[in-house]
């Protein structure tokens, strides 16, 4: 039995993708998409309780902030920068965090999303009654495992967005999403089936706060 997250098994349905021609390959990577719809809507009433935990914080004068490595991370950034133009609220009140700064936004850096203390860090500044929500496909990444225990450690409110069940970020936060999308049609490629249930369950909670 591999040890690898199911976020990075081999998808034995996409084995030939290579082999396809052109309206093929388009139609089977759109296809693919489908299941992180499925995925993201079983974790609805988890996203309930999240949702509840922003309302909470916010109306309290507290923050919502995210934290993620590569995909995750640019997917928190995106929902973090569309709230105020959308909605009006004040920028501090969400604010995104992203393993290797400003400057993985455009290009990865190496190493950044196994880097616990810098997670640590860049969390130093919430306090009791913030939110924390950590995002990670496989659940693995030390960067966000390090931020999501800081925060509980300083009091703050913490959930986590993972892929893979059983997933140790989950058991690291005081709520998990679990959007379970499994294998990717590109091996490891979690920018994705996993990236799509991210940004879905993303928007769920922010939209569905604001609307509160």
């Amino acid at each position: 039995m591999s040890d690898l997250p199911s976020t990075e098994a081999l998808d034995p349905a996409t084995t030939d993708i290579d082999r396809l021609d052109d309206v093929g390959l388009s139609r089977l990577l759109v296809e693919a998409q489908r299941s992180a719809v499925d995925a993201a809507a079983v974790a609805a009433p988890e996203i309930a309780q999240a949702t509840t935990l922003v309302v909470e914080a916010i109306e309290d004068g507290r923050r919502v902030v995210l934290v993620g490595a590569g995909t995750s991370g640019r997917l928190a950034v995106l929902d973090a920068a569309e709230l105020p133009p959308t909605f009006g609220v004040d920028p501090e009140s969400f604010q995104a965090r992203i393993a290797g700064g400003d400057a993985a936004l455009r290009r990865a850096v190496e190493g950044a999303e196994d880097d616990s203390e810098a997670g640590a860090r860049a969390v130093a500044d919430v306090n009791i009654g913030d939110v924390v929500i950590g995002i990670s496909a496989s659940g693995g990444a030390p960067f966000v495992r390090g931020a999501i225990a800081a925060a509980r450690s300083r009091g703050a409110r913490t959930v986590a967005i993972v892929n893979a069940p059983g997933a140790p970020l989950a058991q690291d936060a005081e709520l998990a999403i679990v959007a379970a999308t499994g294998p990717e049609p590109i091996q490891g490629s979690t920018r994705m089936r996993a990236g799509t249930a991210q940004k879905l369950v993303l928007n769920a909670i922010s939209t569905g706060a604001m609307m509160r």
